[in-house]
């Protein structure tokens, strides 16, 4: 069941960066613009046990926080949790044998997806790893 959905998530990730994909420095751009902002996290699948976990189940609340500087703020609870920097990048990973573009927030790659303006979806580049949702803050 849990490589279905990386399945289904990575077809629709490939689909909507062919079909709306563009070249230059504009495509970064937007990509930095989509970030920027607040996103509250709505649930964490995967991992070794294929869980699904939620701010209920878990019993706190996190955020990812792009102030539109280059800067990443991973927050839990109202304490921040790493704070650092983020950079865009195309790269192999363990989802697709070409290049995709892909978030490095300190030491590990991410592929993302916006399946809407409001939801990011995080998948961590590594076998057995996280796939985090989190919805845009108003």
């Amino acid at each position: 069941m849990l490589n279905k959905l990386k399945y289904i998530i990575f077809v629709v990730f490939v689909l909507s960066h062919i079909s709306c994909g563009s070249s230059g420095n504009g495509t970064k751009k937007q990509s930095v613009d989509k970030f920027s902002g607040t996103w509250n996290w709505v649930r964490t699948t995967g991992g070794f046990a294929g869980g699904i976990t939620t701010p209920d189940s878990a019993g706190k609340n996190m955020q990812l926080v792009f102030p539109g500087d280059g800067m990443v703020q991973h927050i839990g609870d109202m304490n921040i949790i790493f704070s650092g920097t983020y950079q865009l990048a195309t790269d192999k990973t363990i989802f697709s044998s070409g290049s995709i573009p892909v978030i490095i927030i300190g030491k590990m790659t991410y592929s993302y997806l916006f399946p809407a303006e409001n939801i990011l979806i995080l998948s961590e580049n590594v076998y057995d790893g996280f796939t985090h949702e989190y919805i845009k803050a108003e």
